[in-house]
């Protein structure tokens, strides 16, 4: 998927409610986005002419990936319970 079309789904998605978007097709292109922000190819902020700007669908995806995460539990024992988004590992 071209970084283009990865912005123009998230844009998309993250126009629309959590109930009418297609969950497994959000998902996938959540999945190419991380992984283009672990690569450090796609920032929420970059430094232009001295001064940062932000990315405001990159931030629209990083929220969306909260938005259609869900809590699972990954506690490390019983002493220590914690529950996360299962959309950022």
């Amino acid at each position: 998927m071209t970084l283009d079309l990865i912005k123009k789904k998230i844009e998309s998605f993250y126009a629309q409610k959590i109930e009418s978007l297609n969950r497994a097709e959000a998902l996938e292109t959540l999945n190419e986005f991380r992984s283009l922000l672990n690569k450090g190819e796609v920032r929420a902020a970059e430094k232009v002419d001295g001064s940062w700007k932000v990315n405001l669908w990159v931030k629209k995806g990083i929220l969306l990936s909260f938005r259609l995460g869900k809590l699972v539990d990954v506690s490390i024992n019983e002493n220590f319970r914690y529950f996360d988004k299962d959309t950022f590992p």
